[in-house]
């Protein structure tokens, strides 16, 4: 039995709201073949498979014990007013705890804030973690602002002051030269997730804040294969001597899932940040999710399973 950290889920009250009142929610939702259609008031598209809204699904997999649900993350784009962010984000949020206090041994779930309006952020976040909620889960920038940014402060204040762990995911990654083939996500979402990763690290985030705990999806993106680079040009530039150690120091700061997809990255991994900082995930529903996850880290690590698929999730979230 598994608990897997990174599965995603949107209510189909969200979805039945926003097609109902798009001036409310300042989001516009429609229906095309490949799934939900969303449009933001930017005049960004985005589609949202369907199998998101199919909670049954979700409670149907084998060997998951307890699916640990977070939204979809282009949810959390920015453009929207301050009023019509507190309207969607609380619906959004309002659905995961809807799935919750349902089935509270299947589902746990993290609270999605609106970054860009920091004090509704930490309020929302406050509230759901009151509710029940495990974590935080944030993209990797906001709206192409990295994560060191100073106006971000109150929400790593109040990750430490409850006590609970920070899930980054790539959203509004780079694009440029990546929209052929499908790279925006195969290169470009461990690429963002690594850039949102080393802007903890050289922005001082990390130092600031000692009891930050913070999970890297897609098992750290490029980040642990660039630390040997980091580390060199944190001694010979100047730019770079912005954090209080050298990069390498801050590895095991962080938690990494396990949609590595091989082997012997999975076992790399490992050896290179230790299997207490190794959590078990798997990008459900999505056609990016790692196929026969439990067999796959299973036949990796051996005994080691029972760490990274209960006791290190148990002990990032502080449950039982």
């Amino acid at each position: 039995m598994a608990i897997d950290l990174h599965v995603h889920y949107v209510d189909i009250s969200v979805i039945e709201a926003l097609k109902s009142e798009p001036i409310t929610y300042g989001v516009r939702v429609s229906e095309e073949r490949d799934g939900y259609s969303f449009v933001f008031p930017n005049g960004e598209k985005r589609i949202m498979p369907y199998a998101l809204t199919k909670i049954d699904d979700y409670e149907k997999r084998s060997g998951v014990e307890i699916s640990v649900l977070s939204p979809w993350i282009e949810l959390s784009r920015g453009g929207l007013a301050e009023d019509e962010a507190a309207k969607l984000f609380k619906l959004v949020n309002e659905g995961l705890f809807k799935a919750f206090k349902r089935n509270p041994k299947k589902f746990l779930f993290l609270v999605m804030p609106p970054l860009q309006h920091t004090k509704l952020a930490t309020s929302l976040l406050e509230e759901y973690v009151q509710k029940g909620a495990k974590g935080v889960f944030i993209g990797t920038n906001v709206n192409g602002v990295n994560l060191d940014a100073n106006f971000l402060e109150p929400i790593w204040d109040a990750a430490e002051r409850l006590n609970v762990p920070i899930v980054l995911h790539p959203v509004n990654v780079f694009k440029d030269r990546l929209e052929k083939y499908y790279l925006q996500n195969l290169l470009g979402n461990p690429f963002d997730t690594t850039i949102a990763a080393t802007s903890l690290i050289f922005g001082g985030v990390l130092d600031r804040h000692p009891n930050l705990r913070v999970v890297l999806v897609h098992g750290g993106g490029y980040l642990p294969w660039a630390v040997g680079r980091l580390d060199h040009g944190y001694t010979v530039r100047s730019e770079a001597k912005s954090c209080a150690q050298k990069p390498s120091s801050y590895l095991k700061r962080f938690y990494y899932d396990t949609v590595v997809y091989k082997e012997e990255i999975l076992s790399a991994l490992i050896q290179m940040v230790g299997i207490e900082r190794v959590v078990f995930g798997t990008d459900y529903p999505f056609d990016m999710q790692l196929p026969n996850a439990l067999d796959f880290v299973k036949n990796t690590v051996k005994a080691g399973f029972k760490a990274i698929a209960q006791e290190n999730p148990k002990t990032l979230l502080s449950v039982q």
